[in-house]
């Protein structure tokens, strides 16, 4: 992955969660059916959320505990 598609990545997982980058923190990756990627991200140190996009567009946000 470059830094190019890092950023664009970090950026969309930011507005999945309608806040700003500095305050989510990419913790692990894995593929899903039909091209989907599930991403566990860590928002504000405390709080993880499980978002699921294909490519770069948004499919679903779950709350992970």
């Amino acid at each position: 992955m470059t830094q190019f598609e890092y950023d664009k990545l970090m950026n969309t997982l930011a507005r999945a969660l309608r806040t700003q980058r500095r305050f989510i923190e990419l913790l692990r990756s894995g593929p899903l059916s039909d091209g989907k990627t599930a991403y566990l991200v860590k928002f504000r140190g405390f709080y993880r959320y499980c978002v699921t996009l294909r490519g770069y567009d948004f499919v679903e946000l779950a709350r992970s505990i």
